[in-house]
């Protein structure tokens, strides 16, 4: 399964270090608006999960480790996901506490040929 990753917060870098570690599922992309460098070293040195205790290295706009090679963006506005958008939950209806800058929390399902 490819997964891409929208904000990479805590939570974000949380389900990196999960994901990154379960072997059919490929963390395609991330996208943040931070500098590269900052989301490697606050990858690298989580106050609260640790260090990430595994290689990681930022090359060619990819975040790489030893299961997956991941594209970083800087998209304030995301317009183009692979594949379709399955279901999409107006800012009216979310839960008070979701991030409050999104207008929308989009769900995509993988391209047709992932």
């Amino acid at each position: 399964m490819k997964i891409a990753i929208n904000g990479f917060g805590r939570i974000g870098r949380a389900v990196f270090r999960i994901l990154d570690r379960e072997p059919d599922i490929e963390v395609v992309a991330i996208n943040d608006l931070s500098e590269p460098a900052a989301l490697r070293y606050l990858l690298s040195y989580d106050t609260v999960m640790g260090n990430f205790g595994r290689e990681l290295r930022y090359e060619d706009g990819c975040l790489i480790t030893k299961h997956n090679r991941t594209k970083l963006l800087s998209e304030k506005v995301l317009r183009h996901c692979p594949g379709p958008r399955l279901a999409s939950m107006p800012s009216s209806s979310r839960p008070a506490c979701s991030a409050r800058r999104h207008s929308s929390i989009s769900i995509w399902r993988p391209a047709p040929n992932a």
